[in-house]
């Protein structure tokens, strides 16, 4: 089944359209973690209960994000935000990855200037300090740590609304028969 996803020619067609969107999901996790940032700053800065300006508190406040990845953007933005602009060509994800790093900087450097993917950055590093195989990066580790949790499926969004209408479990398109619009 996934062979289709392999064919060389729809590789190369994708590969500008995948690097937009993976651009776009970048630049949208660096806004949101400056203003979670921005927001917990103003919080602290007035003096109030830690409690109101946690993780937490953001998840309830605005909605439709996990405590958990309210914590990665903050803590990726935190970190990184202020050399951001040092590192051409890195998505959001290269920086979730090294965000633990003590030498996180050498390898963001590292993959910009050898435009390493994710993977490739983490199994550098890896093969760099010894190869240890209890250490051994798995590629479920990213991809579960950048997928988008602010998604609602259609489904659900229908239930919020009210929509009884369960029968349909994926979106439908544009009917051949009516107007895109």
């Amino acid at each position: 089944e996934a062979d289709h996803l392999d064919d060389p020619k729809a590789i190369e067609l994708s590969t500008e359209f995948v690097g937009r969107w993976s651009t776009l999901i970048s630049t949208t996790n660096w806004e949101k973690g400056r203003i979670i940032y921005e927001w917990r700053e103003a919080l602290m800065g007035s003096e109030a209960p830690a409690a109101s300006y946690s993780d937490e508190a953001w998840s309830r406040r605005v909605g439709g994000v996990t405590p958990q990845h309210v914590g990665r953007l903050r803590r990726v933005y935190d970190r990184f935000g202020a050399e951001l602009e040092s590192y051409n060509q890195l998505y959001w994800s290269h920086f979730l990855a090294a965000l633990d790093w003590d030498d996180a900087q050498m390898w963001l450097e590292g993959a910009s200037q050898s435009s390493w993917s994710v993977s490739q950055m983490r199994k550098t590093r890896w093969e760099a300090s010894g190869a240890d195989p209890e250490q051994t990066p798995a590629e479920a580790q990213i991809v579960a740590a950048s997928q988008d949790e602010d998604y609602t499926p259609l489904n659900e969004v229908e239930n919020d609304l009210g929509v009884q209408d369960d029968s349909r479990s994926v979106a439908e398109g544009p009917r051949a028969e009516d107007p895109d619009f």
